[in-house]
């Protein structure tokens, strides 16, 4: 199996920001830390898997924070766990929360659900 491949992902939260506000896409913001069993499941087996990754790129903008070195974001999001993850939008706003020790669940391709039908929002309704 492939390796994740880190250099998509943000790991700062103001940048992310830039880039979903320039591709208009939401963040997908994942919460981990070192000695997160979770995170390394997550890291070996979902994240490499060529469906997720193919998801999580065209539809997000990916960002990781270490749950505790980010205590501002941590607090303003309230997150407590990890693997943790939350879906913002460009201005910061929070749309989806999970914490989840199998991400899987989270990514429609590698759960066999439907496709989503939806588009992402036109660039001026993210503006």
């Amino acid at each position: 199996m492939p390796e994740v491949d880190w250099s998509r992902w943000h790991t700062a939260y103001d940048a992310a920001v830039a880039a979903a506000r320039e591709t208009h896409k939401p963040i997908l913001l994942q919460f981990h830390r070192d000695k997160c069993a979770g995170c390394k499941k997550l890291y070996a087996l979902t994240y490499p898997d060529p469906d997720v990754a193919a998801e999580l790129y065209d539809w997000f903008v990916p960002l990781r924070l270490d749950i505790l070195q980010n205590r501002e974001i941590r607090a303003r999001l309230a997150a407590v766990w990890t693997p943790s993850f939350y879906v913002l939008d460009w201005q910061g706003k929070q749309y989806f929360h999970l914490t989840a020790t199998s991400a899987r669940r989270i990514f429609a391709s590698s759960c066999a659900w439907p496709k989503p039908r939806w588009t992402r929002p036109a660039a001026a309704t993210m503006r």
